[in-house]
């Protein structure tokens, strides 16, 4: 492996963890609201540690990046599809609507530099291992946010990295 080789992957890892976003967001959800809503994940995953060939103007490498607010504000428009997931879970496994899952689900989205608005691939992680191992449900939380129109930009794919909470419910607290 060359030098020039090696700087450059070195730079790229460099440049991808420099660009992954974190957010943390919460959503409301509609008590008692049901779905009937069927879903199969048809997104892609990714390893997210794997080198990437970074190649400047090859359809797509202009050097754009996503804009920070642009991205957040496209991750909270895909609430409404994970409640949905969470409806459906509740009403699958019989659980009260008003009974709130707990734990968190970090997501890991490969935005389309080629300027197109859906992701490449989603990753998540939920905290709760029984809920990890539905793979009905991981697969409709994938499917929500690679639904999600993202902003376009011409540049690399980069990866932007969110968590939320599985079902925040919609309680508020009045000091």
């Amino acid at each position: 492996m060359t030098p020039a080789i090696i700087v450059r992957r070195l730079a790229l890892s460099t440049l991808a963890l420099g660009f992954a976003f974190s957010v943390v967001g919460c959503k409301g959800v509609d008590k008692g609201a049901r779905s009937q809503r069927t879903v199969k994940a048809s997104i892609g995953t990714f390893d997210e540690n794997a080198d990437v060939e970074l190649a400047i103007g090859d359809g797509g490498g202009e050097g754009e990046r996503p804009d920070d607010y642009d991205v957040n504000r496209a991750l909270e428009g895909s609430y409404p599809a994970l409640d949905a997931c969470v409806a459906a879970y509740k009403q699958k496994k019989g659980i009260k609507p008003e009974t709130q899952l707990e734990g968190d689900v970090e997501f890991a989205v490969k935005l389309n530099g080629g300027g197109k608005t859906k992701p490449l691939a989603v990753n998540a992680t939920i905290s709760s291992s029984k809920l990890d191992k539905d793979n009905e449900f991981k697969s409709c939380m994938r499917e929500a946010v690679g639904q999600t129109d993202f902003p376009k930009y011409n540049g690399p794919h980069v990866v932007a990295k969110f968590s939320t909470q599985i079902d925040a419910g919609s309680e508020y607290w009045e000091d």
